[in-house]
């Protein structure tokens, strides 16, 4: 039997695994952005249909390798044309000579990437455009990936579970109803949010939902989804270039953002890192496993922005330990710095940091 109570500002929770289950688990979006020759005849078309009288947004369709798509009579920002179906929609616009930025978008349609998953969604993309386009570059700019759980809604629908996250994040934020519907943490390039899923297919009408997950329609089910929502610049950091790259580093993205990110804590200890971890939350975390091997990939944190702000801090530690020795002659500060560090194990410090910073970053060859 599940037992909830507040703690602290928090809340206590602790329920039997059986009592929880994992109904769903994958790729929700995806958008991928290419570098590729457009064909003329392609182009052609796509203006002629575009620019026709008739042509209201859904009733003039091009037929792409036996595959239909209707065409706007609009374009979108560096785009000027855009083409969809059901199961994805498609910014094109003609690359000007040697030009190295994406001038085709995808968006995959999450419907489709459910019933075919993302690896035949993807290739039959390329066979949409098979003799029209010639691809070369390929850059992932949008994944999302979610679990779906059942028992878990007495947990998730108390808004107090709010102060038992433990994040890096900077901001989290609520919809609050007659109980809590959505919780998020973080923004712009990389969050996660635990919403209840079933209350948004019945606002939006996405019945399909309970075929994806094996159950018979009843509102009295309450399905909490937990979703990771990544973008480029932030991908980029894990070295993610095309689609294959990113579902080989996925269980190290998943394991980083469900461990080191973000984790959902009891309120017993003051020290936020040594509390305990949700039993849920646990089952959360070992989800990683289900999307392959861990490569080692680690999320290369960029530092060089905060040179300045690391050599405005170094100079004011070097002021007030100038104050300290009074003097202000800095040769001889640093000096006494550098004879202090040859008497620590000052390589070991730099190691750890690297660790911290999850990346090598060569900033300055210190010869000590």
């Amino acid at each position: 039997m599940e037992k909830q109570t507040k703690k602290g500002g928090g809340i206590s929770y602790n329920m039997p695994p059986h009592n929880y289950k994992c109904i769903s688990k994958g790729i929700d979006t995806l958008e991928l952005s290419f570098v590729a020759d457009v064909f003329d005849c392609l182009l052609m078309e796509l203006e002629k249909l575009k620019n026709l009288e008739s042509n209201n947004d859904d009733n003039i369709e091009i037929n792409l390798n036996d595959v239909r798509f209707f065409v706007k009579s609009h374009g979108a920002s560096k785009y000027k044309y855009i083409i969809y179906n059901d199961m994805y929609r498609i910014n094109i616009n003609k690359r000007p000579l040697n030009d190295v930025y994406p001038n085709i978008r995808v968006k995959f349609i999450s419907r489709n990437i459910w019933a075919k998953g993302i690896k035949v969604a993807y290739s039959e993309l390329k066979a949409v455009f098979r003799d029209l386009v010639i691809f070369h570059n390929e850059i992932v700019s949008r994944v999302d990936y979610c679990v779906d759980f059942l028992g878990v809604h007495g947990m998730f629908s108390n808004i107090n579970i709010v102060n038992n996250v433990v994040t890096k994040a900077k901001n989290k934020s609520l919809c609050v109803g007659k109980e809590l519907e959505t919780l998020q943490v973080g923004s712009g390039d990389a969050f996660l949010r635990i919403y209840n899923k079933t209350k948004e297919i019945a606002v939006k009408n996405k019945s399909y939902w309970w075929d994806i997950w094996n159950l018979k329609k009843d509102n009295k089910v309450k399905v909490w989804r937990i979703e990771l929502q990544i973008r480029r610049p932030v991908l980029k950091q894990f070295d993610v270039k095309g689609l294959y790259d990113m579902l080989a580093v996925l269980p190290d993205i998943y394991r980083y953002y469900t461990h080191t990110w973000l984790s959902l804590r009891h309120k017993d200890d003051t020290n936020t890192t040594r509390r305990t971890v949700f039993s849920f939350w646990s089952c959360v975390q070992k989800l990683y496993k289900s999307l392959g091997p861990l490569t080692g990939q680690v999320r290369a944190k960029n530092i060089s922005g905060d040179k300045n702000k690391l050599i405005q801090s170094v100079k004011g530690y070097l002021s007030s330990l100038g104050a300290l020795m009074q003097t202000s002659n800095v040769n001889y500060i640093m000096q006494y710095i550098l004879d202090e560090i040859r008497q620590q194990d000052f390589k070991n410090d730099v190691e750890l940091k690297k660790i911290k910073y999850q990346s090598v970053c060569h900033i300055m060859d210190f010869v000590v």
